[in-house]
């Protein structure tokens, strides 16, 4: 049998590392670079060779195959004082297998020309995983003779190898192609999450769709990574969103309408926006999974139950929007009858549905044997954990609205306490609450220990409805006052954490607790897997333990960042009351030691 040619390989990551590996089992030599030396290590050990430089590839094979993720870096690999033009072997053919603007690959294409090198344009259509099976399609673009000497390498690598006639067709076919990836890849996390509200099983529903008109290649490689929660990178977010932004300079280009695909590219500009840029394009269900209404249908008039003992209405699980499309859920007590009432609110991670005596028998049972005035006057059906009781404020004349805060209790989302997002979550519900037709748009925050800690963050914000707050038992520093007495790390917090929130986490659902007075799951209402509900919160004590000393983490503020959509640590307070540039007491808003002005008729305190 005549030996193969060798072959170059230059970008050995999810696509290059696969690609070469079929090279290497056809008996093809492949010589490889990576900039990741572990990349080099691992393609020594399935057998290839490595080179120090691309240049070092060009000078040994006779055909270079470049797998790269950005323009920037293929022009590096083609014009970088090492690159591929520093000592081209005769004749070298490179194939280019990347989705790049078109522009980009006719600079190189003529430069190479110049130095007596043909570059191709040959992107693949298919994902990693499809790469590891050989599962991919070649666009083969460019001049004919090459075309014909780099078939057989492109051939061995690939399940088909589609010659598409003169340079740039390639491109301009994986454009085509990557925009109905883009809208199939959405429309699948979409019928999936249908199904699974519906109450469907996840893998029946992929074997009988899969099996109809219904099915597409997404809908059959990504449905099953999205049924299992598994968003491990076959093509990673991050890159995806790369390829949309060529494709959408492309169609504007060309002035081609392409409503769908603009729609579709939303929703992985949120899943970067949410911190899913290592995921795979697979994650845009867990995007929809967070936008899904979740709970009651929003509440009607026909939905508000009365409470006749205390001429009380009652709305439960309201929707609440945030800035990112997410609707928190809140319980609402007001006044019967109408009018326009100043607001009473609290945001937590407890459950708002879950009673104080269900949840905390012994400290129910300590306090009210020690302090009976708490249950004067009161059924203390709707107590819960450290904030106010409707029953003896809605008489007289004020709302309470409870909200479960992100991924807490009813409210979908990520579990993140103290965190930006929170603070910003919050920020929202203030502002929803001033404009309800049943508020004077004046809000007050009361509650005790977390409920006091982020009414310090969320006044760093000064949201303008903010007229009133009432802080006990509040930290100013989460460092000093938090996670580290004398410096010391405080345990009380990876304790807290499992048992106070964790075991409301929202998707607990039918396995935690019921409300006693709708009888709906306080953490629900759907219910998710253990490692479904891991991957929906933050390693709170971990947090706490990566930063040993009073870092920069322990000091950022909501009000200077203010960014909804990621963390940069545990932000909110300054490092000590009254100093940085915004200390609670100076947060713009009315302090908790004296009476709100502007119609907010109490101090927030009984």
């Amino acid at each position: 049998m005549p030996q193969l040619p060798m072959v170059g390989f230059v970008g050995l990551g999810v696509m290059g590392s696969a690609l070469s590996s079929h090279l290497l089992r056809a008996g093809y030599e492949v010589v490889g670079y990576d900039i990741v030396l572990d990349r080099l290590a691992e393609h020594t050990a399935r057998g290839g060779a490595v080179a120090a430089s691309p240049a070092e590839v060009a000078a040994r094979a006779g055909v270079v195959v470049t797998s790269l993720p950005t323009a920037r870096a293929f022009a590096d690999v083609v014009r970088g004082v090492d690159g591929l033009h520093a000592r081209p072997a005769a004749g070298l053919i490179v194939v280019e297998t990347s989705t790049l603007p078109i522009e980009a690959k006719e600079e190189a294409r003529q430069f190479l020309a110049a130095r007596d090198v043909i570059l191709l344009d040959c992107p693949l259509s298919g994902t990693g995983e499809q790469a590891r099976r050989r599962d991919v399609v070649a666009y083969l673009s460019g001049d004919e003779t090459a075309k014909a000497g780099a078939a057989p390498v492109v051939q061995a690598m690939t399940r088909a190898c589609h010659d598409v006639g003169p340079f740039g067709s390639g491109s301009k076919m994986k454009f085509v192609a990557n925009l109905l990836v883009a809208v199939h890849n959405l429309a699948a996390a979409e019928a999936l999450l249908l199904a699974s509200r519906a109450g469907l099983d996840l893998d029946a529903v992929l074997a009988a769709v899969g099996d109809g008109a219904g099915t597409s290649r997404m809908f059959e490689v990504r449905g099953p990574f999205m049924a299992a929660g598994n968003y491990q990178p076959s093509v990673r977010t991050e890159v995806f969103q790369k390829d949309i932004e060529i494709i959408t300079a492309f169609a504007d280009q060309l002035r081609a309408p392409t409503p769908l695909f603009s729609l579709a590219s939303v929703f992985y500009r949120a899943a970067l926006a949410q911190g899913r840029a290592d995921d795979d394009t697979a994650c845009v269900y867990e995007v929809l999974r967070e936008l899904a209404p979740h709970g009651t249908p929003s509440a009607k008039e026909d939905d508000v139950a009365p409470d006749p003992d205390h001429a009380m209405a009652i709305e439960w699980d309201v929707p609440v929007p945030m800035d990112d499309g997410v609707e928190l859920r809140a319980d609402v007590f007001r006044p019967e009858g109408g009018g326009r009432h100043p607001v009473i609110l609290s945001c937590g991670p407890y459950a708002k549905g879950l009673a104080f005596e269900d949840g905390y028998p012994d400290q129910w049972r300590n306090m009210t044997r020690d302090h009976p005035d708490v249950t004067a006057g009161s059924s203390s059906r709707y107590q819960v954990w450290e904030v106010a009781d409707p029953e003896k404020w809605v008489p007289d004349g004020y709302v309470c609205v409870r909200v479960d805060s992100r991924g807490a209790g009813r409210s979908p989302g990520r579990l993140d306490c103290f965190s930006e997002r929170e603070t910003r979550d919050l920020y929202e519900c203030i502002e929803w609450a001033g404009r309800q037709p049943w508020s004077n748009g004046k809000v007050g925050l009361t509650g005790i220990s977390y409920y006091a800690m982020n009414q310090w963050q969320v006044a760093g914000l000064q949201p303008p409805h903010l007229a009133a707050m009432c802080v006990w038992e509040g930290a100013a520093d989460f460092y000093r006052d938090a996670t580290h007495h004398g410096g010391i790390v405080s345990t009380f917090w990876e304790r807290w954490y499992p048992r106070q929130v964790i075991s409301v986490q929202h998707g607990v659902g039918d396995r935690g607790r019921r409300s006693r007075v709708t009888g709906v799951p306080v953490a629900g209402p759907e219910t998710l897997r253990e490692a479904e509900l891991e991957r929906a919160r933050t390693d709170f004590g971990a947090e706490i333990r990566a930063h040993a000393l009073d870092d920069e983490s322990s000091r950022s503020l909501p009000a200077r960042s203010a960014r909804p959509t990621s963390r940069s640590g545990r932000p909110a307070w300054s490092s000590r009351p009254g100093t940085g540039s915004r200390s609670p007491s100076v947060a713009g808003t009315t302090s908790s030691i004296t009476p709100a002005p502007r119609g907010f008729s109490r101090s927030g305190t009984r």
